[in-house]
């Protein structure tokens, strides 16, 4: 029985763990694109997307982050 109970244990924590560093790591990638083209609102993200001086590679990763294709 306490083998059963360090081990439940054991996966808790590392469950707890991967949540923090997968939001951290989530958190960093937003940051780039966010504060490069200084992005307050969902309406400044769709307005970028319009704008044909943005590289495709920005403008697919604010497409991505603003239309659903992460959750926070």
């Amino acid at each position: 029985m306490t083998f059963l109970i360090i081990l439940v244990s054991l996966a808790l924590l590392l469950q707890i763990g991967m949540f923090f560093l997968i939001r951290a790591k989530k958190k960093k990638m937003k940051e780039g694109v966010i504060s490069r083209y200084n992005i307050k609102s969902s309406g400044d993200a769709w307005k970028l997307l319009n704008d044909p001086s943005i590289p495709e590679e920005d403008r697919m990763e604010i497409e991505k982050l603003y239309s659903g294709g992460e959750s926070d």
